[in-house]
């Protein structure tokens, strides 16, 4: 869009004052001063009515980062029209986390020429972050009049939730069998740790276990040989009025980065993961051996109104059906496990998010064999895992 600029209108009106006096006192000279003055901004708008045929494309390196880490945007402008191109000030237009609107600056072009400018951007929030379009302003050489141009096309930045290193697996959760020492295995409603899986046609009906097949319904047999990989389900509470406000408060964005965090110290030890979130279905969850679904998920999780209990109750139950596994759950308040695992076979461990220092909410998963680990934002989440792993062993062992 092409406007007058304030020193054009002011020139404008100060031109029409000089004309009207002008033909009011009968002085020639003056009135064509004050045409002259008068004529320019209306020259200078007309004649920049054109418009530059200018294609804008961006490249991001890396178009995944973490909370707080930075990226490269390069802006690539390529003149498409018949004549060169004027110097560019351009703005580009970006999501609110990303900070201020970068400034690029574009040389002229010759007739199909490209042009590069970079710039860096570092978001504080999580999510996937819009960048562009870029907006550019063109000024005649008086500054009389601007035009105001829109090069469309977006790009998105992935910025992904900050992860703390959680140090060395605990022996009791390393190693490559699937859930080695049956001590470690889970059980519903008081039962014994046993490992089971799906009955299969040739399977011996001397191996069945009739309380699991009772409870699920389906014929379940006892599994001897473990598998490979160490299964662990991951349960993340992020019901909204599970955390003190609502949208992004700390303690919700706390319980991203541990999640996170335990999610990429799992998977890269060698750990078969399973995530159930209370936004979920409830259905079974499937098992994540990269770090880059969970990672995308989280990005940009938000919080739900749904209910975590069946969710988390369905996610456990279909652990049991291959075999069992370790369940750890993150949760902003202790009744999404209430109705889950009322009686877990071996003390399962429950981070629970508080917002304040002894806020006490925890107490009732306790009693329901839960191992509890309280933590609050800014917290050495490392010196947690660490203790949570090793009080969860002891008192399993």
């Amino acid at each position: 869009m092409r406007v007058i600029t304030t020193r054009g209108r002011a020139l404008l009106v100060v031109g029409l004052i000089l004309l009207a006096a002008g033909m009011g006192l009968g002085f020639r000279e003056l009135t064509r001063a004050g045409l002259l003055c008068a004529a320019l901004p209306v020259v200078a708008w007309l004649l920049g009515r054109g418009t530059a045929q200018i294609e804008v494309s961006r490249s991001i390196a890396p178009h995944r980062v973490s909370v707080g880490e930075p990226a490269t945007v390069t802006v690539t402008a390529k003149n498409l029209g018949p004549r060169r191109t004027p110097l560019l000030l351009a703005q580009e237009e970006v999501a609110v986390p990303l900070g201020d609107r970068p400034h690029v600056l574009i040389p002229r072009m010759r007739r199909g020429e490209e042009r590069r400018a970079g710039y860096l951007v570092r978001s504080h929030l999580r999510g996937h972050h819009c960048l562009g379009p870029l907006r550019a302003w063109i000024t005649d050489p008086f500054g009389l009049s601007s035009r105001a141009l829109t090069f469309p096309g977006q790009s998105h930045l992935i910025v992904l939730p900050r992860i703390i290193p959680l140090g060395i697996v605990p022996a009791g959760l390393a190693g490559g069998g699937g859930d080695v020492g049956g001590s470690h295995r889970i059980a519903l409603h008081g039962h014994d740790d046993v490992t089971v899986r799906d009955y299969r046609e040739g399977d011996d009906l001397r191996r069945i276990h009739w309380p699991s097949t009772a409870r699920t319904g389906e014929l379940m047999v006892r599994q001897d040989e473990q598998p490979g990989r160490r299964r662990t389900l991951i349960l993340f509470d992020n019901r909204a009025d599970a955390y003190p406000s609502a949208g992004r408060s700390e303690p919700f964005e706390w319980a991203v980065t541990v999640t996170a965090s335990i999610v990429v110290h799992l998977i890269t030890n060698g750990h078969e993961v399973y995530l159930a979130t209370a936004g979920g279905e409830s259905k079974g969850v499937t098992g994540l051996t990269a770090i880059d679904s969970p990672l995308d998920l989280l990005a940009v999780i938000a919080p739900s109104r749904g209910n975590a209990a069946p969710v988390f109750t369905h996610a456990i139950h279909d652990l049991l059906r291959r075999g069992g596994g370790h369940v750890i759950a993150v949760v902003g308040r202790p009744d999404a496990l209430h109705e889950a695992l009322d009686a877990p076979g071996t003390g399962p461990i429950a981070f629970v998010v508080e917002p304040e220092p002894g806020a006490g909410q925890a107490s009732a998963l306790t009693t329901r064999g839960w191992h509890v680990a309280a933590t609050r934002p800014g917290d050495d989440l490392a010196a947690t895992w660490r203790r949570a792993q090793t009080r969860s062993l002891r008192r399993t062992a």
